[in-house]
């Protein structure tokens, strides 16, 4: 599970996504709170989220919803490796040299 220091840290991080007051969120801003935590769900895992945990369709939803989401979700986030992160870099490196120039890293 999440640890009590963390679970505050969450619960500090999800109050700024509530725009009412009311201790909750829209359902649909779900991978934005995950996201301003570093954790990358996609948009499949997103909804499997929100129909998880908003069956009812009532669109807003509490803290304490969200934290098995942020628990599921951060167990299957993993975080890049460097070999991912040079995978990607390679994308841009059209001349296989082993660099990018400044005008690859605009576009």
């Amino acid at each position: 599970g999440i640890n009590a220091e963390y679970g505050a840290e969450l619960k500090d991080g999800f109050s700024p996504f509530d725009k009412v007051g009311d201790n909750n969120i829209e359902a649909s801003q779900i991978g934005d709170v995950l996201r301003a935590f570093g954790i990358n769900p996609t948009n499949a895992q997103i909804q499997k989220a929100i129909d998880g945990i908003d069956p009812a369709g009532k669109k807003r939803i509490g803290f304490n919803r969200c934290m098995p989401v942020f628990e599921t979700a951060k167990g299957a986030s993993k975080p890049m490796t460097f070999e991912d992160y040079d995978e990607g870099m390679k994308e841009f490196d059209r001349d296989l040299v082993g660099y990018l120039n400044s005008g690859e890293l605009r576009h």
